[in-house]
């Protein structure tokens, strides 16, 4: 991931060890994950992730439907349960029992989209990339209308070097003009693809037209700008990485390891 680099002040030092998917972990498949699960579990589902438990709570009327129409009436209740129960393991991090329930219920309900993307995200965070390549590719082939599936696709195949995949998902993922937190995603996936192959120039500039400040800036917008500072940083843009940096720490002193960041370049504040 880049040479040594010269922190501004100071002898050359090694930029900090990342790990390759941290940024869309942390967003794309959190938020992927929260509408995914509210979708299955209703409204207040998400309140299982603070530890309140939930396991006697019926699925919504619309997911039960989907259950019957897919194993009838006679096995839907065992189905729901166990669709329930992958939820539950799912929201608590449990992603291996989650998985064993996932892969059951797959057979079960192979048209069910809401199955294969809990699947394919409980692989995500398993690091099984061609599980998640297999299931979120069903995902988007049952409903299309799932854009916030790709970002965490595109970086499945960012990991298996399939990088025309990875290009290809952030095309289709321009077109279909989703939130624009799901569209920093794919950015940053697309980027970081980029900057794998060592073309950290073309991954920088993927950032030139997101680096305005907006009236009101959210989270994807400090993420964003994380990763066009980090990039600068690699190639010893130290100015722009600064810049960057500072921006971020202005708006939330807390974000990631920015302050420590600032630090290895020389903070002039």
């Amino acid at each position: 991931t880049g040479g040594r680099r010269t922190a501004g002040h100071g002898e050359p030092t090694a930029p900090p060890k990342r790990e390759k998917v941290q940024w869309v972990d942390e967003g794309a498949v959190r938020g992927t994950a929260r509408r995914a699960t509210k979708r299955a579990a209703g409204d207040e589902g998400l309140n299982r992730i603070s530890g309140i438990p939930r396991a006697d709570r019926p699925l919504p009327s619309d997911v039960a439907r989907d259950v019957e129409r897919g194993v009838g009436a006679r096995q839907s209740k065992s189905a729901s349960e166990r669709l329930q129960k992958a939820i539950d393991a799912f929201e608590r991090e449990r992603f291996a029992e989650a998985s064993r329930l996932l892969t059951a219920l797959g057979r079960q309900l192979p048209r069910m989209a809401l199955v294969h993307e809990l699947a394919g995200l409980c692989a995500y965070r398993q690091e099984k990339w061609r599980t998640v390549v297999n299931e979120l590719e069903a995902t988007r082939v049952l409903d299309p209308s799932r854009t916030s599936v790709l970002p965490v696709l595109a970086d499945a195949y960012r990991a298996l070097h399939r990088w025309a995949k990875v290009r290809d998902i952030w095309d289709e993922l321009k077109g279909a003009s989703p939130h624009p937190s799901t569209l920093a995603e794919g950015r940053i996936v697309a980027a970081g693809a980029l900057a794998d192959q060592g073309k950290i120039a073309e991954a920088i500039e993927m950032f030139q037209s997101v680096l305005g400040v907006p009236k009101r800036i959210q989270e994807y917008h400090l993420r964003q700008w994380y990763v066009a500072a980090d990039l600068n940083d690699r190639v010893g843009n130290v100015v722009d990485a600064r810049r960057l940096f500072d921006r971020i720490a202005k708006c939330d002193p807390r974000f990631a390891d920015v302050d420590e960041r600032l630090a290895h370049l020389g903070d002039p504040r």
